[in-house]
């Protein structure tokens, strides 16, 4: 099947890519055990983030950051996410004689293009909150207009663009958005608190999760989950 997108990666806007790790280091492990047996231990773990090179599933770790840029043709958006201390959406021009422009105040996790529109996700997960948005941003001549699209009853921690189809991993979610519509395909998953960083598809099948300790192969026919945790965890 052919990629819409060519970007089913590590997310350039949130995590670094590294040296590739072998998929032998990794083994599949029953979450729910390990968990129990050392959860501290997996929670404060390095993530792993999950990549499709050439159709082949690549393992690097995950680096994080707390801001996302998308360049547009007149300067670049750059979001921000401050977690419980809150976030902000701007617009900075290349021409420096005019000031940046503030479009909305959230906590942005990602700003990406398809199909020639500008897509951002907000999200918090903080205490006993968790949640998130998906918006289209319109733009004309420097000015922004945010529309909402999605409520999501989750924070959105990793996505990927797959055909026409956005893919996101939340907090302890993972949601499938096709036409504006939104469908939970896992509800409770097992790396609530393990955070999600990258999302990898390969088929409408086989879609990897890279998260803490680990990552996740999730069968899309099945709904099922296995885990592979890193041989050092």
């Amino acid at each position: 099947m052919r990629f819409l997108f060519a970007f089913l990666f590590c997310l350039t806007n949130l995590f670094g890519f590294g040296q590739n790790i072998p998929l032998s280091d990794f083994t599949e492990t029953n979450l729910l055990e390990s968990a129990k047996d050392n959860y501290y231990g997996l929670n404060s773990a390095k993530g792993f983030c999950v990549n499709n090179k050439d159709g082949k599933l690549t393992i690097t770790k995950a680096t994080r950051s707390s801001h996302s840029e998308l360049l547009l043709p007149s300067g670049k958006l750059m979001g921000y996410n401050g977690g419980e201390w809150g976030g902000h959406l701007i617009f900075k021009s290349f021409d420096t004689t005019k000031k940046e422009i503030e479009i909305e105040q959230l906590n942005v996790k990602f700003i990406f293009s398809f199909e020639n529109k500008i897509f951002v996700i907000s999200g918090l997960a903080h205490m006993r909150r968790s949640y998130g948005t998906l918006y289209q941003l319109d733009t004309l001549n420097d000015s922004f207009k945010i529309i909402h699209l999605i409520s999501f009853e989750d924070s959105p921690e990793a996505y990927s663009l797959y055909k026409d189809t956005l893919l996101i991993a939340s907090h302890k979610n993972f949601y499938i958005v096709h036409d504006f519509k939104k469908q939970i395909i896992i509800e409770g998953a097992m790396w609530d608190n393990l955070y999600p960083n990258s999302v990898a598809a390969f088929d409408d099948k086989h879609i990897y999760i890279g998260i803490r300790g680990g990552y996740v192969k999730l069968d899309l026919t099945t709904r099922k989950l296995t885990f592979y945790k890193y041989k050092d965890y």
